[in-house]
């Protein structure tokens, strides 16, 4: 056991579940970073990459944002580009395994798709984290398919789209985080960012919507 978590502390393999009812007594199953860090990315920042990504999965053991997705994404995006990693914001429509089809944001880099969000969607599904287009589950690629079309983007969707990035982390929801999320991830990574200096500097940054 790790003398860190508490029984009923969240599992540090992103699960959702409680320490107690998930790795409290595992041996040999793989965590959620392990099996990240043993994903081939051929990446400069690499290391910086995984550093950021965990951090925000960590963050979003603690505080879990269901339907988060354009929120965390733009967090996420925010963070690296503070580390001079090029990233995309995008937008899209995605499909769910089942066949569903919905709207979501998410961050790429070098053509792979990395989601936080879709830890817990808006409807209360959980599922595993991506990392380059990896489920963090299974360690296979996502059976979410991020290059889907159907009816385009709703009125949620489109609003995501169309609102400057500065200005969508202004209006979130206080209880969300929005600037100060990132303020506090970027200190668990060593980051030095200003708050006042990012509402200016990603004021005219959209979202890419993405399409097959």
């Amino acid at each position: 056991m790790n003398k860190n978590i508490s029984r009923n502390d969240p599992c540090p393999c992103g699960s959702g579940k409680k320490y107690k009812n998930c790795h409290l007594n595992a041996t040999d199953t793989p965590t959620w970073r392990d099996i990240a860090q043993g994903i081939a990315f051929n990446h400069p920042n690499s290391d910086e990459i995984m550093q950021t990504f965990c951090a925000m999965m960590d963050d979003f053991r603690v505080r879990p944002i269901a339907g988060g997705c354009h929120l965390l994404s733009g967090i996420l995006h925010v963070l690296l580009k503070e580390q001079g990693i090029d990233s995309d914001l995008c937008i899209g429509e995605v499909r769910h395994p089942s066949g569903a089809a919905f709207d979501h944001s998410w961050v790429e880099i070098a053509g792979k798709a990395f989601d936080v969000a879709i830890q817990q969607t808006d409807n209360g599904e959980r599922h595993a984290a991506v990392f380059a287009g990896i489920d963090l589950d299974t360690g296979k690629p996502s059976k979410f398919n991020y290059r889907h079309k159907s009816k385009g983007l709703d009125f949620i969707g489109r609003n995501a789209l169309e609102t400057p990035l500065a200005a969508y982390m202004n209006g979130a929801p206080r209880q969300f985080g929005k600037w100060g999320g990132i303020e506090s991830i970027a200190k668990r990574i060593g980051l030095s960012v200003n708050i006042n200096t990012l509402q200016m500097k990603y004021q005219g940054v959209q979202r890419r919507f993405v399409q097959p």
